[in-house]
């Protein structure tokens, strides 16, 4: 997935970086990893396929602790 107007809670990370990703309100955050970043988007590749992964939502990206790291919205 594609990722925009992202905001980080701290600093931006440095790529490649692994998170725990959440695209649904009600589902569980999945392993990712944020790949690289172009023209302010970044790359997410899921580690599990992700269905109807669509433009407009939030993807928010958390830490292994729960802890809230940012978050953005999915551009394609």
């Amino acid at each position: 997935a594609i990722v925009g107007d992202v905001n980080w809670v701290a600093k931006n990370p440095k790529l490649p970086f692994k998170v725990n990703a959440k695209i649904r309100y009600r589902k569980p955050a999945v392993r990712a990893i944020i790949k690289s970043k172009k023209g302010g988007k970044y790359r997410i590749e899921f580690k599990e396929l992700q269905k109807a992964v669509t433009p407009g939502q939030s993807a928010v990206f958390y830490s292994n602790k729960g802890e809230i790291l940012g978050g953005g919205i999915i551009a394609g």
